[in-house]
């Protein structure tokens, strides 16, 4: 029963950490297919600057 249990604990984590790996290469190659425009800054610095004076808290971390 226990045997069971973390088979299949292991084969549900094994399948996540599977599902994850396959987005994260997928959304690394799209921006290698298609890199940020200026128009995408723009759009984003707009959107920062919305939180920001809605008072909401912006964590910017450098990459």
């Amino acid at each position: 029963m226990i045997i069971n249990t973390v088979s299949t604990t292991l084969s549900i984590l094994e399948s996540f950490l599977d599902w994850y790996k396959s987005k994260a290469v997928f959304y690394l190659t799209s921006l290698i297919e298609a890199p940020p425009t200026d128009g995408n800054w723009i759009e984003m610095q707009a959107k920062i600057d919305g939180w920001i004076l809605e008072g909401k808290k912006v964590l910017l971390v450098a990459h």
